[in-house]
């Protein structure tokens, strides 16, 4: 994602967001359907001409979720981190 730690965890769903922080930066958390954790890791930015951007590759372990469930938290979870241009 072209966005930093920061900027992703303040567009997380409410769910999301409330999960425990845990030792490098992450969240972990869980829900009826089982546990998650979202891990942040820092990678090369994205250059374009001068334009430079942050990436942040998103690590996410789903735990006891049926295969339904995990579209669905990905899908919430896409359509949270969205971004469009203009």
């Amino acid at each position: 994602m072209t966005a930093t730690r920061a900027e992703i965890v303040r567009v997380l769903p409410p769910e999301l967001a409330a999960g425990s922080r845990i030792d490098d930066g992450g969240i972990r958390g869980s829900s009826l359907h089982g546990s998650w954790e979202l891990r942040f890791v820092a990678a090369a930015p994205l250059r374009i001409g001068l334009l430079e951007l942050e990436v942040t590759e998103l690590v996410i372990r789903l735990e006891g979720y049926s295969a339904q469930d995990r579209l669905r938290f990905l899908a919430r979870l896409e359509q949270y981190t969205r971004r469009g241009g203009g």
